[in-house]
């Protein structure tokens, strides 16, 4: 198979490759972290990261999502200006949200510290976080313009190299700042993540503008409806010279009169993804501050509370997301597939694209959900050194389809445009988990259990709800185009 004659199925190849080597990373990663570390690090670190989400989520406000979809959209309509004026506003957009989110968790950071949290010790971790804030999303945003593109290779390979890269320096920082406690050793591990993104920002930029240098012709007046006299370099993807990109030169004035439809219409896909996001970015910190105060109730000590927090979130749930590692990449390709064909009007086409990926996503389902109910302390003892994780790791075996299956139709909503509905079903999911965590965890029958099933219950509802919605769009939208 000619590879090159099928940029989407090459990209989610490059994006599963990079995904294997990013999981063995990451894996190796965790295990030298949690014997290096100890658990109270892990567990204090894995507790900034509700706080973290939530302005990560206002950081990115949803529109590296609007950026892919508006841009493949216009792609498939072959309006390349229209589809350039997105990757720019969008930019510029991402930048200012960024900056603004960042200075928000510097200036609150105590206040989240010693007021939200259980444990003050997080306050160094929550002052290191805002440096990652910005280069985090710009990176987003601009992944969300190579994958408008469908260029996913150089996502890929910018994710492996910010995993090859915060390693060795998370790994040293930890070490060098273990013996001034825990609280330095957490906050060592916020500036690993940092120096990694930074890393991965480098690489975005260069794709970019890559992407022009080597196919556009070298004039600072080209526009794509305006024809160039003399020799030009034949371009076989006319999308990648869009956007003639250095990272000073990408930010527009957004707020003028002229981009003022592109930002109206990238809000439209962003706002709901945004919310999504805040309403995850919010439960997560209601788990941080809900479930060790009810572990605290059913009778554990604080610290132990910490543990057992960063057990499920840090070691646990980790082993979950490892296989995601086949289904992403078919994610990150559905979403401008989508709308691209849709676009198109091959609307047939979206079908088939479904089938494809509901099924790499069931088989992934199926090996995981038997690994995680045959070997759950094994796997435990195999990637962290600890025993008693197989209690955590088992119950795993019912979530698993419900989180590979549910992760593709979500994709394909967004996909669509329908990142209301995405929202809605999210919000009926999240309401069911923090329900039931307040009533199992407290009681100590159930203990730290009960908020791992509340998780379960959270992924089955959500994804039952998306596959429903899903069931009734795609033959709307084929009717549709026939007609």
């Amino acid at each position: 198979m000619d590879l090159k004659r099928r940029p989407l199925l090459a990209g989610a190849a490059a994006l599963f490759a990079a995904g294997i080597a990013n999981r063995l990373i990451g894996t190796l990663y965790r295990v030298l972290l949690v014997r290096a570390a100890g658990e109270d690090v892990v567990g204090l670190f894995q507790m900034t990261m509700p706080v973290y989400r939530i302005v990560a989520t206002l950081a990115t406000a949803g529109i590296p999502v609007a950026i892919a979809r508006l841009a493949a959209d216009s792609l498939g309509q072959r309006d390349y200006q229209r589809a350039r004026r997105y990757f720019h506003v969008g930019v510029s957009l991402t930048m200012t949200t960024a900056t603004a989110s960042a200075l928000f968790l510097f200036l609150t950071h105590r206040l989240w510290a010693y007021t939200v949290m259980t444990d003050s010790r997080t306050s160094i971790a929550l002052a290191v976080l805002p440096f990652l804030l910005v280069p985090a999303a710009l990176s987003a945003a601009l992944r969300g313009v190579l994958q408008g593109q469908e260029r996913l290779a150089p996502v890929a390979l910018s994710s492996f190299a910010e995993a090859a890269s915060r390693v060795p320096v998370v790994l040293f920082l930890v070490v060098l700042l273990l013996p001034l406690g825990p609280a330095w050793a957490a906050g060592g591990i916020a500036a690993g993540l940092t120096a990694g993104e930074l890393v991965s920002l480098w690489y975005l930029a260069r794709a970019v503008r890559g992407s022009w240098e080597n196919t556009a012709p070298r004039t600072s007046r080209w526009t794509p409806h305006r024809p160039i006299a003399g020799r030009r370099r034949k371009a076989t993807n006319p999308s990648v010279q869009l956007f003639p990109f250095r990272l000073g030169q990408a930010f527009v004035p957004f707020w003028t009169r002229q981009q003022r439809p592109a930002v109206y219409q990238l809000a439209a896909i962003a706002g709901p993804v945004l919310l999504s996001g805040l309403v995850n970015g919010v439960l997560g910190m209601l788990n941080v501050a809900l479930i060790p105060r009810q572990l605290i109730e059913a009778g554990y000590a604080a610290r132990e509370a910490t543990v057992l927090y960063g057990r499920l979130f840090g070691m646990a749930v980790p082993a979950l997301y490892m296989p995601m590692v086949a289904v992403h990449p078919l994610v990150h390709a559905a979403i401008p597939a989508v709308a691209k064909r849709l676009a198109e009007g091959r609307a047939r086409s979206v079908a088939r694209l479904l089938l494809q990926c509901f099924s790499v996503a069931a088989a992934v389902a199926a090996v995981s959900a038997a690994g995680f109910w045959h070997y759950g302390e094994e796997i435990g003892r195999l990637l962290y050194g600890v025993a008693g994780l197989g209690s955590l790791i088992t119950p795993l075996a019912f979530a698993a389809p419900f989180v590979y299956v549910g992760h593709i139709a979500a994709g394909i909503l967004y996909g669509m445009g329908k990142t209301g509905i995405a929202l809605v079903n999210t919000v009926a999911g999240s309401g069911l988990r923090l329900a039931l965590i307040y009533l199992l965890v407290a009681d100590p029958e159930w203990g730290i259990l009960g908020a791992l099933w509340a998780l379960v219950a959270d992924y089955a509802l959500t994804a039952l709800l998306d596959l429903g919605a899903l069931a009734v769009l795609v033959p709307r939208a084929i009717r549709k185009k026939k007609a």
